[in-house]
Order: structure tokens, then C-alpha cells, then sequence
């Protein structure tokens, strides 16, 4: 399988590759979106689904992985686009306005990207965290603007951060000293305000305020609702949509947005409730573990009319 053949040791690796292709149920000559390319792990198994009489087209805010990916496999292989995800409606309408047979978004970030310098844990650089680096401010503009209060709330909202109140307050005080600007003090920041018995766990400390920083600097959950609104007809009848996401506040989007159309009776469900990666998958990839997998599928104009007729 090309998944296999591509990866090698330290590389990230995709989370539920089987019950991704398995849900969106791709054959030779579809054309499928991976809005969320990253390291194009997922739109390695895609290709190889659609065949070469299909189409990959692969979305991303970040040029370099998008520079990695065409280094990879060339610049043929996918269509490669510089947009995020909530610009799918806008990119789609250009080169696939008659619709695609399937749509993917995965909300987690590459291991490539965590160990980058914008991403990091250990650098010594500026806190980034923007997908795009050439966009909006940084982590570090965001922990010198906000309030305490500010820096508390956002930690718990998009972190599920239980002890955002200390660590907003230790932001607060190490920034009256001096500038909050690299990744080695925003760990050390956390690790003191985390109680000593809760310092060593299987999550690193500051992952949640990481996260959190992640989804704020990059608008990541607005760019969320939009294409949860804006999606819909983007896809043939019959096509697929399968959305991973990895926070409480993605998922439940997510979930409630499905639930609407399903309810519409324009579409249906393919997955009953969300899938989770194996124990397996678990253990060999431990960045999977908070993933969460539903797909719904499109139905035709006379399968839609039909079911509204049996709920009427």
C-alpha cells in the first residue's frame, strides 16, 4: 500500500487510514478533497482508491507542507491548493463546480508540524502556531494582548484545560517581567502552575495550552462552522463527507451539523455514531487516541423526496 511504502521511522502517521477509506467508500475515477492535506498521509491511500483516472485534490494553509508534499510525489500527483478549509466552497467552485464524489477533514496536526519550530514544545524561537505564517498574529502576540481573564477562559474553552486559571495567572506575572515570546517559557509557565502529582502524566503539560493557542491563532473552529455550513453543496448526490476531529468542541460541531442534514432528510448517516481508533492503533500511535470519526453520505433527489415522505 502506498501509506506504507512512503512512511518511515519518526514520520507522522495517519490516524484511521482503514475506516477512512472504508467511509467514504472511494473508487477508481472519483474525485475526493482532502481539505486538510498536512503531510498528505491520508491522500496517499486516496490516490491510490481513485486511481489514475481519479482526482486528489488537497488543500492546505501551510506552504511548506504543501512544498513538502510536491517534493514528495511531484506536482502532478495532486492538485495542490494554498487555501484552508473554509475556503473550500470558494476553491471548489472553481476547478469542481459540477461537485466532488467525496470530502475529507482532518483537524489534527502532523507530527511534522509539531516538531517544527512553530509548533514545537523546545523551541527557543517566537511562539507561532499559525498554519499560515504569513497571516494574523502570532501565540506570542496573542499571550502579550489578552487579560488574564481572557487568557483563562481560552485556555478552557479550546484546551479543556482544568487548570487554565493558574496558568493564565502565570502568564500574566512572568510577562510583567518580561515577553512570553518562546515555547521553552510557555512550557516551563505551564509545568509550574500544574500541581506536582499532575506533572506526569501520558499527555505532556502544556499540550492543552498548546492546542488551545493552535485553534485561537488560526480561527480554526469559525473556519469550522463556515465550511460546516458551506460543504453541503459541494458534493455530488451519493458523495461522502468524513470529518476526524480530536477536541470536544470540533466533535460536537461536527456531530450537531450532521444531525441537521440528516434530519433534513437530504442525506444520511454512514456512521451511526462516531468510530475511535483501535486499542492497537492506540498504542502504536498514541496521537490518535482522542480521534473521533463520522461520515454521512448525500442522497439523490429522489431518495431525499422519498424519505421526507415516510418521516412526513
Amino acid at each position: 500500500m502506498i501509506v506504507a511504502e512512503r512512511r518511515s521511522a519518526g514520520e507522522h502517521v495517519p490516524v484511521m487510514v482503514a475506516e477512512v477509506l472504508d467511509g467514504l467508500a472511494l473508487a477508481p475515477g472519483m474525485t475526493v478533497v482532502d481539505a486538510t492535506l498536512g503531510m498528505a498521509g491520508h491522500s496517499l491511500a486516496f490516490l491510490e482508491a481513485v486511481g489514475p483516472s481519479g482526482r486528489v485534490i488537497g488543500l492546505d494553509r501551510d506552504p511548506a507542507a504543501l512544498a513538502a508534499v510536491e517534493a514528495m510525489l511531484g506536482p502532478d500527483r495532486i492538485e495542490l491548493v494554498h487555501a484552508g478549509f473554509a475556503d473550500l466552497a470558494a476553491v471548489l467552485a472553481q476547478r469542481a463546480p459540477h461537485g466532488v464524489d467525496a470530502l475529507f477533514l482532518d483537524l489534527g496536526v502532523s507530527r511534522d508540524q509539531l516538531v517544527s519550530e512553530r509548533f514545537s514544545f523546545q523551541g527557543r524561537g517566537e511562539l507561532d502556531f499559525r498554519l499560515d505564517p504569513g497571516q494574523g498574529e502570532s501565540a506570542a502576540d496573542v499571550l502579550a494582548r489578552l487579560g488574564e481573564e481572557e487568557l483563562a477562559d481560552l485556555l478552557f474553552t479550546l484546551g479543556d484545560e482544568r487548570f487554565s486559571r493558574r496558568i493564565a495567572r502565570g502568564i500574566v506575572e512572568a510577562r510583567a517581567a518580561a515577553p512570553v515570546r518562546s515555547a521553552d517559557q510557555l512550557v516551563e509557565i505551564v509545568r509550574r502552575a500544574y500541581p506536582a502529582n499532575a506533572r506526569h502524566g501520558r499527555m505532556h503539560v502544556a499540550t492543552r495550552t498548546f492546542q488551545a493557542l493552535r485553534l485561537f491563532v488560526n480561527h480554526l473552529l469559525d473556519d469550522l462552522e463556515r465550511v460546516l455550513a458551506e460543504a453541503p453543496e459541494c458534493l455530488k448526490p451519493g458523495g461522502r463527507w468524513g470529518v476526524l476531529t480530536y477536541h470536544s468542541g470540533e466533535a460536537a460541531r461536527t456531530k450537531f451539523a450532521f444531525r441537521d442534514l440528516v434530519r433534513g432528510g437530504g442525506w444520511e448517516r454512514v456512521t451511526a455514531r462516531a468510530q475511535k481508533p483501535s486499542e492497537a492503533e492506540c498504542r502504536s500511535n498514541p496521537g490518535a487516541r482522542s480521534a473521533q470519526w463520522r461520515v454521512i453520505a448525500k442522497r439523490d433527489a429522489a431518495a431525499a423526496s422519498e424519505s421526507q415522505r415516510s418521516e412526513s
